[in-house]
């Protein structure tokens, strides 16, 4: 018997922000900083790189919006006296 249940996904929790962009944001944001700093880019292609990327981010999650419920299929092995009980009593 299978049932099907909803669950609220943990990306929907609440997330700290930092000067309004949230921590992982920050994260990638510096990545391409580095990287940058890495090739030896100049001040002004690492500014428009970075401000890139970040529309790049903001785009993509308007584009693709996230979803509210995950819905997970869980699969009993045995029934139980308890189950049979319910039904029968909701019959």
């Amino acid at each position: 018997m299978e049932n099907l249940n909803a669950h609220y996904p943990s990306f929907m929790k609440n997330q700290p922000l930092i000067w309004g962009i949230s921590l992982s944001d920050l994260f990638i944001l510096s990545g391409v900083l580095f990287v940058m700093m890495l090739l030896g880019a100049n001040e002004m292609t690492t500014l428009a790189t970075t401000i890139a990327v970040y529309l790049l981010m903001i785009g993509a999650r308007r584009l693709f919006p996230r979803r509210h419920f995950e819905f997970v299929l869980i699969s009993k092995n045995t029934v139980t006296r308890k189950d049979l009980n319910e039904k029968l009593l909701r019959l």
